[in-house]
């Protein structure tokens, strides 16, 4: 079976990446709204789902397992 889950060492990258994002569209809607404090539930919920599904969907395998496990198939 196929995984198409970032490798491990890549987590932190992955979630400073998703962290970057998640604040840029909290600045871009809160600036087209007029008011930041209405976005920060989101900015915070946001954050909180970009580190936990990380952690649930992210959690890969590494090159050589990857490897291991295409070449059993």
């Amino acid at each position: 079976m196929g995984s198409h889950a970032a490798p491990k060492s890549h987590m932190a990258a992955a979630i400073i990446f998703g962290l970057v994002l998640v604040t840029l569209v909290f600045l871009i809607f809160g600036a087209l709204s007029g008011n930041y404090a209405v976005m920060l539930p989101i900015l915070i919920a946001y954050s909180a789902w970009t580190i936990v599904s990380l952690f649930i969907f992210g959690r890969g395998l590494s090159r050589e397992e990857a490897a291991a496990a295409h070449a059993e198939h």
